[in-house]
């Protein structure tokens, strides 16, 4: 596997896309997701990870190895060095190196009561829930093509909650570390964690992708969809169910009598 990334299980993975009523048609209608650039996050720290003096000169000099092929393009004395400083810290360089690259959000659970009230338009939206089996034929041809070629397998990866900014580089002036270069655009403050995120990463630019339909497996219907909405979407999931060979499944949302928690209930229009 490229990068270093690793599975988080073996077998049935989860993850739930939490959307408007329009925007989940869109989804189940075109098999598609959007894919967004971190520089439009919401969060201005979003894969802008820290770049301290320990180890730049080793990256300086790798970059003149392997990018130079040996010819020092990148100075290492104390004035330059601060420059690079200056340079890797800036807003122009993410926008760089991120321009290529972009991200579908996630979350492990279809019962999380902000992420109702943030991205699922206060309850009148829905969740859409995704399955990813680990030991599908389907993972083995995706790692064989590799993170930076585009693949329709919607693999979701943990976010990983943080006090500190993850390292551009490490000591060693590596970039392939267990928290820098792709391993830290899935490293967020742990002011976040509420959203037990997952994200599919793609090294392609932002905008509208196709992925693999048979992921799609449930939806959950928000307490106030528009009665409109939830018999559209009813409608849209039977014609995928019976045309396409989708199992999308039907569920309602309630809230429990006794605590600040959501449960399902059996769909009834």
């Amino acid at each position: 596997m490229p990068l270093g990334i690793s599975i988080r299980t073996i077998g049935i993975m989860k993850f739930y896309k939490y959307v408007g009523a329009e925007t989940a048609k869109i989804i189940i209608q075109n098999s598609t997701l959007k894919f967004t650039s971190p520089v439009n996050f919401n969060d201005p720290f979003d894969y802008f990870p820290a770049v301290q003096e320990e180890g730049l000169r080793k990256f300086t000099r790798r970059i003149n190895d392997e990018i130079g092929g040996g010819v020092k393009r990148y100075k290492t004395n104390h004035r330059e060095t601060s420059k690079h400083l200056q340079s890797l810290r800036s807003g122009a360089f993410r926008d760089l190196y991120t321009r290529n690259m972009s991200i579908s959000c996630f979350s492990k659970s279809p019962f999380i009561l902000p992420m109702w009230a943030h991205y699922a338009d206060n309850h009148e939206g829905c969740v859409i829930e995704f399955e990813f089996k680990t030991d599908s034929p389907l993972v083995v041809e995706y790692f064989s093509l590799g993170i930076n070629q585009l693949s329709q397998i919607l693999i979701p990866f943990d976010v990983n909650y943080s006090e500190d900014r993850p390292p551009l580089f490490d000591e060693n002036g590596r970039t392939d570390g267990p928290n820098t270069g792709f391993q830290a655009c899935l490293t967020k403050a742990k002011e976040w964690e509420y959203e037990q995120e997952m994200r599919v990463v793609t090294k392609q630019p932002e905008g509208i992708y196709s992925f693999e339909r048979s992921q799609m497996t449930g939806l959950y219907f928000g307490m106030k969809i528009d009665k409109k909405d939830k018999t559209d979407l009813s409608r849209i999931i039977d014609g995928s169910n019976n045309y396409t060979g989708t199992k999308i499944r039907k569920h309602d949302v309630v809230m429990a009598y006794d605590k600040f928690e959501l449960s399902k209930i059996q769909f009834r229009l």
